[in-house]
């Protein structure tokens, strides 16, 4: 069995090092990485000799494929990091453009939606961790992550540390006064939940973490590794 330590490009290496002296997210480092690698199968050699023709083409390209706008406007800022941030060379992403992305109303559920959906949860533990999330409007990695000493029960307030852009705030708590006003027993279990039930509630639902595929992103033999 081989051991050894993978190699990394040096190209490779100083876009990590970059991102890292940013302090960029995880999910931000793998999605500017994904970026350069699906270019680089693209475009057959090192994206370092990449031209901004070669970058219209790509574009092109994505859009004829069907990606869309979302998809597109963050591969756009993944190699907008690589030509700028790491290679010093902005200009040859002259001819890149970001789309404009179609502004829709969301679905709003009625009670009775939102009651079924909640009540598809098998167990308080997670039934209580869903209704927190769509009550208060949390991401599923913040629902993980709170603790019993993030809950304002007077206030009817949750603290959320560190959230989406490293930042902390308030979220109203009345996706969890519902559960806190049950009797008795049922009451304690819920509320010890959100201190204990970050690997339960990842592993029934399917939330990767993100330390776990920091470096699992694929690699190009000889021009990308």
């Amino acid at each position: 069995m081989n051991d050894s330590p993978r190699k990394i490009s040096p190209l490779r290496q100083r876009m990590l090092e970059e991102m890292r002296m940013r302090q960029l997210a995880p999910k931000t480092r793998d999605a500017y990485i994904r970026a350069v690698l699906h270019f680089t199968r693209f475009l057959g050699r090192s994206p370092d000799t990449a031209t901004a023709e070669d970058l219209r083409r790509y574009q092109l390209h994505c859009v004829d494929q069907g990606i869309s706008a979302i998809t597109l406007n963050a591969t756009i800022t993944g190699l907008k990091f690589l030509f700028e941030a790491t290679l010093g060379q902005p200009e040859r992403m002259a001819k890149m453009h970001p789309v404009r992305m179609s502004r829709t109303l969301p679905i709003i559920l009625s009670r009775e939606e939102v009651s079924r959906l909640l009540e598809a949860a098998k167990n308080l533990k997670h039934q209580t961790a869903l209704s927190v999330a769509y009550g208060a409007g949390l991401r599923v990695s913040e629902v993980t992550a709170l603790k019993v000493g993030d809950i304002d029960s007077k206030r009817m307030l949750l603290r959320v540390e560190q959230g989406k852009g490293q930042k902390d705030r308030h979220a109203n708590g009345s996706g969890y006064s519902r559960d806190q006003k049950s009797d008795g027993k049922k009451s304690r279990c819920a509320y010890r939940i959100f201190g204990f039930s970050f690997c339960d509630f990842r592993c029934k639902y399917g939330v990767k973490s993100h330390h776990a595929n920091r470096d699992s992103s694929p690699e190009i033999p000889g021009i990308w590794q």
